[in-house]
């Protein structure tokens, strides 16, 4: 089962296949508006971390919705996302993971 997040009235999800094929189609729908130019460049940098929120989120979230919300949700909504899915932010080693414990080699 996918580990989650509550902020506000969000659900924030660690990333399976359907959130995964969510985020790269909302990608590509804030890469069509920065190639037409459906906003300004400010407003396409905002955008850039929108694919990761709403790609994670159980619940459905426009363009429009995003950029109503409060900062400080965002926020929340961020670090959630990051801390879940820190593969999507490039960050792969934060992933959790089990790895053995390492050992000394001591040589002689």
């Amino acid at each position: 089962m996918l580990e989650t997040k509550k902020v506000g009235d969000y659900t924030v999800s660690q990333a399976g296949m359907r959130q995964a094929i969510r985020r790269m189609r909302l990608l590509q729908i804030v890469m069509d508006a920065k190639e037409r130019k459906l906003y300004d460049d400010d407003t396409i940098s905002g955008l850039m971390l929108y694919p990761n929120i709403a790609g994670a989120l159980h619940e459905d979230m426009t363009i429009e919705e995003y950029l109503n919300i409060p900062e400080t949700v965002l926020d929340e909504l961020t670090n959630a996302s990051m801390e879940l899915n820190p593969h999507w932010y490039g960050n792969p080693q934060q992933e959790k993971k089990t790895e053995p414990p390492q050992t000394e080699s001591t040589s002689e």
